[in-house]
């Protein structure tokens, strides 16, 4: 999740909090503004924290994204790029040994 996102998200986390504090009192049979809002507030609360740790751990992807990540890409890039070359080198000695092989039939072993 991007930075960006994160702050979006807390930034409405903000606003929703500030809408369920200004919420004017009422009272029914089965509840009250008061109660409503002491249990909104502690999930608003937990829901902020979390994307603080998502925020935390998003950054330390990045981190480990750069130092381990990208390196290891490209080592593989190379040693791929190599792979490719042993694989002409290899076919090249194949047909050098079925040429030597056919040579082999064709020229009688008694030539000086």
């Amino acid at each position: 999740m991007a930075n960006s996102d994160i702050k979006r998200l807390n930034n409405s986390i903000e606003e929703l909090s500030r809408m369920i504090r200004g919420i004017p009192y009422f009272a029914t049979e089965k509840i009250t503004s008061d109660q409503l809002k002491n249990e909104l507030t502690p999930i608003l609360d937990d829901v902020k924290k979390n994307l603080s740790e998502l925020d935390h751990i998003s950054q330390n992807l990045e981190a480990v994204r750069n130092q381990i990540i990208d390196p290891v890409r490209g080592i593989i890039q190379e040693s791929s790029e190599l792979n490719k070359w042993g694989f002409v080198v290899g076919v090249l000695g194949i047909v050098i040994s079925f040429i030597t092989m056919v040579v082999g039939w064709f020229i009688p072993d008694n030539m000086p």
